[in-house]
């Protein structure tokens, strides 16, 4: 049986060659660089919180951060939108 990429929309999918913990470093980057790069305070609060238990954190909670930065990004222009 033959599977086409676009018949399970694997198309619409980027796939990155690199080691997961490549991308807890850049997303810890981003969470420790965004503080300083803005002047929205709830931008401001949430990194802080991110960092609250530990410096260093793991890879599962780097993602989890990213989603939650991602969704609270979207809420931002939502909101300025309306």
């Amino acid at each position: 049986m033959t599977v086409l990429v676009n018949n399970v929309y694997l198309s619409y999918q980027w796939f990155i060659a690199t080691q997961p913990h490549v991308f807890k470093i850049i997303i810890h980057h981003i969470l420790e660089e965004l503080p300083h790069q803005v002047e929205n305070q709830a931008l401001k609060e949430f990194c802080k919180t991110c960092f609250e238990e530990r410096r260093n954190i793991r890879g599962t909670d780097a993602r989890l951060y990213l989603v939650q930065l991602a969704l609270l990004l979207e809420n931002m222009i939502y909101q300025r939108e309306r």
